[in-house]
């Protein structure tokens, strides 16, 4: 995170886990709010540089792809 940015606390965490409908007990609000603050200041940096003019031709090596939906149900035996 920027310095202008406030590091995640667990209240913010519980929170938005709340608004997903997973609510989170304090121990584990705690262990994933220092796994985020360890990992979101180099997400940030990685966005940041994946926006450089340079890298606007860029595409994934791995493409995503909705799986296939008119594939015939497995008999149930």
């Amino acid at each position: 995170m920027s310095a202008t940015e406030p590091p995640l606390t667990p209240a913010s965490v519980r929170a938005a886990a709340a608004l997903a409908g997973l609510p989170l007990s304090v121990d584990r609000a705690d262990a994933i709010t220092n796994v985020l603050n360890e990992w979101l200041p180099g997400s940030h940096a990685l966005n940041a540089r994946m926006r450089a003019a340079e890298l606007d031709e860029v595409m994934p090596v791995t493409p995503f792809a909705a799986p296939q939906t008119n594939q015939a149900e497995p008999a149930d035996d």
